[in-house]
């Protein structure tokens, strides 16, 4: 068993970690307009599987910092397979993250896919097509299409009255909605029918699926609201990194928080989360896209250690795990030693070489000596007083991220942090400080939530308004000035499915929920509110999925943690039904007493 670290002499660093491989990606990306100039370019790929590569490219654009993973699959491969998973193997589910679907079904790599009724049946809203059996019928929006020959294709599909599907699946293995259409034909493509249009140039994480001329199937996501690290894209410039990429063809899936990218990491078992999603955890979505091989397995035939490659401090101590796998890339069940490392002392780059019998890996080691940044990240906000939560500093030295090790030095003004960056809250909130090699950051913690009365409902009559789906229905908003409260009456026996008190109301930046007092009328029908944030995503919040009490009630929403602010309550609202049997009832609720939850003491 040896170990070794050797200087790399006039390679450039991309090479390092994707020789060898016949990766059909390209080192540099030269994408065309409206897709940001990139000034820098570190480019790594990896062996998956048997016609299966991935790749993680980190940019320097123009609009910012770009972070990419792409996997390419070769759908002529004979060992490569494609295949759509619901959540659960259901339609109406409470949702499957993609990496949970992977696991279950022993797939390479994967993508979401369909957008879908989110937070309430979770149902995918276009084609669902398993193994050749329809599980949902079309929107006529974009779909990808797996055909029997395992050939990929994009368009749309229409149910016809009499059931069936224009154009036929006589031949589709495989179908799944999502959208817009970015690429035709090697040209970018402005899709008529695209899903939430208004998003259209708005820079977030986005997520795709392509095809190249020669048959090569692309995922792609690319991570968005991490300023330090990736600021997102617009539709069109994801349909300008995939011409980038070398597409032929290609589509949008749903992205923001949804957008999950796996793939199998060498050495490991199953796939995971190559990508940041931005709730800060992977979100359970409706479907996926999988890549799923069929190599059978063999005797030993890599050594792995992680990770991969080294970015780090000089006289930085790390530990490497390492691990088998054979020719195909499975896993062997072999129990591999740690390596420890201390990086040189000095700026610059080797290869670390370690040998366990005839099997050797190398690992390529950058060293740098200062660092242009920190990012300190908690694993959760807004602890409880006397709660723990756990940071993690990166660094970054010319907006690359550079390991850190045993080198960030923590502080607190209140409460209690360790060389390890766990956090113990005081009673009060703190601000948390690490540094590192010249780089400094501070981040405040709230501790615990406190309560804000707000006047939501008084003079109720002259700011809400009264809306109904479909539009000029039944029902009414009025004041009742005996309670202080706002009534919102509804009328679902005939075509009306919701009834709205519509507003605009500005919540507080560290506004993290709301409570109200609301009277029901037991009459089963579901209390929801609509909140929008800076970037324009609507979230849909849940206060009750069954008014099934009389009098009032105290009801309290959480706020997802991924939403962007300044944040909008633009309505309340009740709706017939959240996936159950329609309610065809009339009724009234209440409103009164509105308080925010703000984050912090007070």
């Amino acid at each position: 068993m040896t170990a070794r670290i050797v200087p790399l002499a006039a390679l450039a660093w991309w090479l390092v970690s994707s020789r060898a491989l016949a990766a059909p990606l390209p080192q540099t990306l030269a994408a065309p307009a409206p897709f940001p100039l990139v000034t820098s370019t570190l480019f790594e790929s990896e062996f998956v599987a048997p016609g299966v590569v991935r790749g993680d490219y980190r940019l320097l654009t123009s609009s910012g910092p770009l972070h990419v993973s792409v996997v390419a699959a070769d759908t002529h491969d004979p060992n490569v397979r494609l295949g759509a998973v619901l959540a659960s193997d259901r339609l109406i589910s409470r949702g499957e993250t993609i990496s949970s679907m992977a696991a279950r079904t022993g797939a390479v790599a994967g993508i979401n896919a369909d957008y879908f009724d989110i937070g309430q049946t979770n149902q995918p809203l276009n084609i669902v097509v398993v193994g050749g059996v329809l599980e949902h019928p079309p929107s006529s929006r974009a779909t990808v299409s797996v055909l029997r020959d395992g050939s990929v294709r994009f368009g749309t599909y229409r149910l016809n009255a009499d059931g069936t599907t224009d154009p036929p699946l006589d031949d589709v293995a495989t179908a799944l909605g999502g959208g817009p259409f970015l690429v035709a034909d090697g040209r970018p493509a402005t899709d008529a029918n695209a899903p939430a249009a208004e998003e259209t140039n708005l820079r977030f994480p986005v997520a795709g699926i392509a095809t190249e001329p020669d048959g090569t199937i692309l995922f792609v996501a690319v991570d968005g609201r991490l300023p330090r690290v990736s600021v997102g894209l617009t539709r069109p410039e994801l349909g300008a990194l995939m011409l980038g990429l070398g597409a032929r063809d290609g589509m949008a899936t749903d992205s923001g928080g949804s957008a999950t990218i796996v793939a199998r990491v060498l050495g490991e078992r199953d796939a995971r989360v190559l990508n940041t999603p931005s709730d800060g955890t992977e979100r359970p979505v409706a479907d996926g896209l999988f890549i799923y091989s069929s190599a059978p397995a063999g005797p030993p035939a890599r050594l792995i250690y992680r990770p991969s490659t080294i970015r780090a401090l000089a006289n930085t101590t790390l530990t490497l795990r390492g691990a088998v796998t054979d020719a195909a890339g499975h896993p062997i069940d072999q129990p591999v030693p740690p390596w420890t490392i201390t990086t040189p002392a000095q700026p610059g780059e080797t290869l670390a070489t370690k040998a366990i019998g005839s099997l050797s890996a190398q690992v390529p080691v950058r060293v740098v000596d200062r660092l242009d940044a920190l990012d300190v990240v908690p694993d959760r906000p807004n602890p409880d007083p006397g709660g723990t939560i756990d940071f993690t500093a990166t660094g970054f030295a010319r907006r690359v991220a550079v390991l850190l090790g045993n080198r960030v030095r923590w502080s607190a003004s209140t409460g209690t942090i360790d060389s390890t960056g766990h956090f113990h809250a005081g009673l009060h909130d703190a601000v948390v400080t690490a540094n590192a090699a010249g780089a400094s950051e501070q981040i405040a913690v709230r501790v615990g939530r406190h309560a804000v009365a707000t006047r939501l409902f008084d003079d109720a009559a002259a700011r809400w308004r009264f809306v109904t789906v479909p539009g000029n229905g039944p029902g009414g908003l009025s004041a009742d000035p005996a309670c202080r409260c706002l009534r919102l009456r509804y009328d679902f026996t005939g075509t009306e499915r919701a009834a709205y008190a519509a507003q605009d109301v500005a919540l507080p930046e560290r506004a993290v929920g709301f409570s109200l007092d609301v009277f029901g009328d037991a009459s089963g029908t579901a209390l929801r509110a609509t909140v929008i944030d800076h970037d324009g995503r609507t979230l849909r919040l849940t206060l009750a999925r069954r008014v099934d009490w009389s009098g009032w009630r105290r009801l309290t929403a959480r706020l997802p943690e991924d939403l962007i602010p300044p944040l909008r309550l633009v309505s309340l609202y009740a709706v017939g039904t959240l996936g159950d049997a329609p309610l065809h009832a009339t009724g009234a609720v209440a409103f009164r007493d509105a308080s925010l939850l703000i984050a912090g003491t007070p």
